[in-house]
């Protein structure tokens, strides 16, 4: 990947821990540490369908954020 949209995708999940605290938490366990949907419910004791909601929200809103960020030729991040 390369580092503009490392940058990218940095910026966005900075920017989504600000909206959307737990959401960005999930993405992190999910993708960055590579727990399955029960691991992250059980650590952060929520329903696994709740973590199916955060991970569902966070991608869209993620890629959202980084779609628009790339297409304005740089990493400074306006919320989607």
């Amino acid at each position: 990947m390369p580092s503009e949209e490392l940058l990218a995708v940095n910026d966005a999940l900075a920017a989504l821990a600000l909206e959307d605290p737990q959401a960005a938490e999930v993405v992190q366990m999910r993708y960055f540490v590579g727990m399955t949907v029960p691991e992250i419910a059980d650590a952060l004791d929520l329903a696994p369908r709740t973590v199916d909601r955060h991970w569902a929200f966070a991608r869209a809103w993620l890629k959202r954020a980084i779609r628009t960020s790339m297409r304005a030729g740089g990493t400074s991040y306006t919320s989607p």
